[in-house]
């Protein structure tokens, strides 16, 4: 297991297709900042995706921040901890930020995917 930070570990962002880590430095440093700030765990259930593996997903866009290694999903469907992480989140420097019934959406991608940004959406 390769540590990234304290909280997170390479094979967290791994691609659940093909295995390959693809994660961008000032994503990790951001996340470690709010798992600090919000002193619980969180869960990422998707990191990287490999294009192949993107197009399998209902609901990906085939320009998905995920692609580039510029994205995260947190688990969690608590109301309390969900707004905790979207308003820590903002007030650490994510200016994109995905609310669904049981994760949260961060990427840093609005940059190199040309994604517009600040934005805030639901699922």
């Amino acid at each position: 297991m390769n540590r990234l930070t304290d909280h997170f570990t390479e094979e967290e962002f791994a691609c659940p297709h093909c295995q390959k880590v693809v994660v961008d430095s000032v994503l990790v440093t951001l996340l470690e900042d709010l798992r600090v700030r919000l002193g619980f765990p969180l869960h990422i259930n998707s990191g990287y995706r490999c294009p192949e593996y993107n197009r399998t997903l209902k609901d990906a866009v085939s320009d998905s921040a995920h692609t580039y290694g510029l994205a995260v999903d947190i688990s969690c469907s608590d109301g309390d901890k969900r707004f905790r992480i979207v308003e820590g989140a903002l007030a650490i420097g994510f200016k994109r930020v995905g609310v669904g019934k049981s994760f949260v959406h961060l990427d840093t991608g609005s940059q190199q995917t040309g994604h517009p940004a600040p934005r805030i959406w639901t699922y």
